[in-house]
């Protein structure tokens, strides 16, 4: 799942609902990329431990690459981030202070591997979709 997309699509789903904000409290980017953090922390229970940078939780942190095309001008950081950014424009990944991507390579997984499984999985999960839509 692609946190930022999620952010993209709830501020996109509140202007269907509400219209383009006027007089109603939209969600503005520091809102939703406070959700996407700190509520899917919640969501998951996690968040004593982790979905802010606060002293005894896990650093979790993504760098982003701010010299994209799609992500210059920058003249709100937080516009760009929940607006604009996809997980494409993530360049580095530190999960609990240890950095798993770097420069997009990954660093603590077999990329080849990963894709030799979900390749051996995929009848599995198609079979199990089928079955589900019937």
């Amino acid at each position: 799942v692609d946190i930022f997309q999620v952010a993209h699509s709830a501020r996109v789903g509140q202007q269907l609902v509400m219209g383009t904000p006027n007089h109603y409290r939209i969600a503005n980017s520091d809102d939703l990329l406070k959700i996407a953090c700190n509520g899917g922390a919640r969501a998951l229970g996690l968040e004593q431990s982790i979905g802010s940078l606060e002293e005894g939780k896990k650093a979790d942190i993504i760098l982003i690459d701010a010299n994209e095309p799609d992500q210059i001008p920058i003249y709100d950081p937080l516009f760009t981030a929940a607006n604009m950014t996809t997980g494409q424009n993530v360049s580095s990944v530190i999960i609990d202070g240890n950095i798993v991507m770097k420069e997009r390579k990954l660093l603590s997984m077999d990329i080849e591997q990963i894709k030799a499984n979900l390749a051996q999985r995929l009848p599995i999960i198609m079979d199990r979709f089928e079955e589900v839509m019937k």
